[in-house]
């Protein structure tokens, strides 16, 4: 992406969010992933799982149940993509 693209695209990001600063931006777009992660998990009835890391290293508030794993797996072998 070009410098201009760049700018562009903050600039798109600082009108539709109201927010300027490149980490806020990021923090922005981490808690808004987190919120899909977490609305997939309850749309297939985990009950035992929350999302609240992108990397998938260590938080205390980001855990799962083997069982939530194995449903997880179960959709996931149902995409040609996996």
């Amino acid at each position: 992406m070009d410098h201009w693209q760049a700018d562009i695209a903050r600039m798109d990001m600082k009108n539709y969010l109201g927010i300027d600063n490149r980490q806020d931006i990021i923090d922005c777009a981490l808690i808004e992933f987190y919120n899909e992660m977490n609305h997939a998990a309850h749309k297939m009835k985990l009950k035992d799982t929350n999302f609240l890391s992108a990397h998938g290293m260590h938080h205390d508030k980001n855990y799962s149940s083997a069982y939530d794993i194995a449903v997880v797996s179960y959709h996931a072998m149902k995409l040609w993509t996996f």
